[in-house]
């Protein structure tokens, strides 16, 4: 049994890059991709995903408005995806 995948990132390349690295991996399903928030909350909510490749900078918004919406869900687990140091602080703060 496969685990449901979300890969959330605004940029293509690296979604796709995700997805290959996954495909080399026994036991994960991409269940769905997204590039925004509102796409990436959709995501989850729809295919029940049990992990979360989520990207922090996405465009305007963040993946801590993501978080924000799905709270109080099945929340999956989440693994942030970012070139951004900054955001490292935050990301061990929601655990």
């Amino acid at each position: 049994m496969s685990v449901p995948v979300v890969i959330v990132d605004d940029e293509p390349p690296a979604r796709a890059k995700l997805r290959r690295l996954l495909a080399e991996a026994d036991g994960f399903e991409v269940a769905a991709e997204a590039g925004d928030v509102e796409s990436a909350v959709a995501a989850v909510r729809a295919t029940g995903a049990r992990l979360l490749f989520l990207d922090i900078q996405l465009g305007a918004r963040s993946g801590f408005d993501v978080l924000e919406a799905i709270r109080g869900d099945a929340a999956p687990v989440v693994v942030f995806t970012t070139a951004y140091s900054e955001h490292a602080v935050r990301a061990f703060e929601l655990q």
